[in-house]
């Protein structure tokens, strides 16, 4: 490739470069004892003076073989550039010529790179991504569960994360958090929004600040302190129209009043999909309720992830079991001690699913070049006596297989150029259709200088990868037969565009059972009897206000008027309160 490209570097070596000028130096010293000894001056004393005169020898050969070094290069990089503007040129011409086939060909190459852009923005945005805390890769989640049933996200109980964090020396600061929803009133019409229970040091374990205002301090989650609030930046915009004088300004959450501190910035978003955040206080719970909740924790500098987990493990051995646990016959050899980097929380199980995502989307891509590369190698045979007659000219194969080599570089660049605008249309369809929850991290998604890399990368890669063979096929023929053969490519490369027919057929063939059996696993979960018809049927979601509706008097009450005023209703047949509805689905309170 440098060769083909003639990439700029020092063609000279240093050692040649000294001997050469030593051999100056010396003749012109030389020259200079002759014109002193013709005036008088001894051969010795002439000598000496023509030193003294010329200086430090050794410095000035340095000096000079620097210069030589950095002239050779400066023109080395002059000659590269007015070369590479001329192939530039030569095939932008080149492509000109034959609209119909550069259209095809960069439409082809769009739609493959296009479609990685797009699928690559998502992966960047939800596995690569730094996470917008400071120093994230120290921020792990901990957790002492009993995995035997599915009970969710890992957790540890609070009696367990007291003796934690009491006796850990792994982590240099923890906190708790829990997710959860509540009823916000007094910020136009009421609506439910997530809010997470956290322990004050929750935002200086993450060690992010606000844009607005402050967070919690360490005594405010104690019992009986004023209720305060902190809230996002989506709910600050989105709410209260990005009220500069938000701050202590009071709503209404459970129907109790609380005053907001601060904002978070745009980019805070943990727990994910939480859009308030209340002070809590972990204290020793009462047997036989055990409460639970996530631990999130910041290394010591120097800790690693293993040492962490050893600690965890030898802690966890005298951690005591729940009322609950025994009186239900939960072993202890039941619980699971982990300590996993906070982004696997982050990302779920959505991981596999991008990367296999991402798979398909490359085979695209390859058929996206194999095609291009069988299109350009019938180009070049056509160009055939062209090109014998640039060689006839006196142009060498590494100069010819260059400016094919710059065509399809340019051609591909134009398919990433239009394959951009592509992605971000298909970035956001992506995001739109996928179902809410499944691509975690989904306000970090955009466009940023990862996926113009990766673009920009990809289009070179493309370029090479469908130009390389036809290009070093075209000037491999012998010069006579390609100047006695014209423009005859019946027979030329035949083995060649077969084998690339059968690569880009295999490739598709992958890809249509792939689809094809994903298409009947979803025909086959469409067609699974539930038990029950869900043809037009329509779920509601309520949560009564627990300070209005506090004993099972009053929601019993409240669910019954519901129900009638809903069964009164003429669009409606039958109304029934439930708290799970098939299949599966979360829980309703009321």
């Amino acid at each position: 490739m440098r060769r083909v490209f003639r990439i700029p570097f020092v063609r000279t070596s240093k050692r040649k470069l000294m001997r050469e000028v030593g051999d100056e130096l010396e003749f012109h010293l030389d020259t200079r004892v002759e014109q002193l000894v013709a005036v008088g001056w001894k051969p010795d004393a002439a000598r000496r003076e023509a030193l003294r005169q010329f200086g430090d020898i050794q410095s000035v050969r340095d000096d000079c073989v620097a210069l030589d070094i950095e002239r050779e290069r400066s023109a080395s990089w002059t000659d590269f550039v007015a070369d590479l503007r001329q192939d530039v040129r030569y095939a932008v011409h080149a492509l000109r010529k034959t609209p119909g086939w550069t259209t095809v060909a960069v439409l082809t190459l769009a739609l493959g790179v296009g479609a990685n852009t797009a699928v690559f923005t998502v992966v960047n945005g939800a596995l690569l991504r730094p996470l917008p805390f400071r120093d994230p890769e120290q921020l792990m989640l901990v957790s002492y569960d009993n995995r035997q049933p599915d009970f969710g996200d890992p957790y540890m109980l609070d009696s367990h994360y007291l003796a934690f964090r009491k006796e850990n020396r792994s982590f240099q600061d923890e906190a708790t958090f829990n997710s959860n929803e509540v009823n916000l009133i007094g910020a136009g019409d009421a609506v439910r929004i997530g809010g997470a229970e956290v322990t004050p040091e929750f935002f200086s374990v993450l060690e992010v600040e606000p844009e607005l205002g402050r967070t919690f301090t360490s005594d405010e989650g104690k019992a009986g302190r004023d209720h305060l609030v902190v809230i996002s930046d989506r709910l600050w915009r989105g709410r209260f129209g990005a009220d500069a004088n938000i701050l202590r300004r009071s709503v209404r959450l459970e129907d109790e009043p609380y005053s907001i501190i601060g904002v978070m910035p745009a980019s805070f978003d943990f727990p994910i999909g939480q859009d308030l955040w209340i002070p809590m206080e972990v204290a020793a719970p009462q047997e036989p309720w055990h409460a639970a909740t996530s631990v999130v924790g910041r290394l010591r500098k120097g800790v690693t992830e293993r040492r962490a987990q050893a600690e965890l493990d030898n802690m966890a051995h005298s951690f005591t079991m729940t009322k609950w646990d025994l009186e239900h016959g939960v072993k202890q050899s039941d619980y699971v001690a982990r300590v996993v980097p906070l982004r696997e929380l982050m990302v779920h199980d959505a991981r596999q699913s991008l990367i296999i995502f991402a798979s398909a989307v490359a085979f695209v891509l390859l058929i996206a070049c194999v095609n291009v590369a069988n299109l350009t190698l019938m180009r070049t045979s056509s160009r055939a006596q062209e090109i014998a007659v640039r060689r006839s000219l006196g142009a060498g194969r590494g100069r010819l297989v260059r400016q094919l080599l710059t065509e399809s570089t340019v051609l591909s660049l134009a398919g990433a150029i239009v394959g951009m605008a592509l992605a971000i249309v298909g970035e956001r369809a992506l995001l739109s259709l996928a179902p809410e929850g499944t691509i975690p991290l989904a306000d970090a998604i955009r466009l940023d200088w990862r996926v113009l890399a990766f673009t920009l990368a990809v289009a070179l890669l493309c370029g090479l990868a469908f130009g390389l063979t036809p290009a070093m096929r075209a000037t491999r023929r012998p010069l006579r037969e390609s100047l006695s053969h014209g423009t005859r490519v019946a027979s030329e490369g035949g083995v060649l565009l077969r084998a690339l027919a059968v690569a880009e057929i295999a490739l598709a063939l992958v890809l249509l059972t792939g689809a094809g059996l994903m298409i009947r696993s979803f025909a086959r979960l469409r067609a699974v009897d539930l038990g029950f018809h869900p043809e037009n049927v329509a779920i509601m979601s309520l949560t009564p206000v627990r300070l209005v509706y506090d004993s099972e008097a009053k929601l019993l009450n409240f669910r019954n008027r519901v129900t009638e005023a809903l069964t009164r209703l003429p669009q409606s047949r039958a109304a029934a309160p439930i708290n799970f509805p098939p299949p599966g689905q979360g829980g309703l309170s009321g």
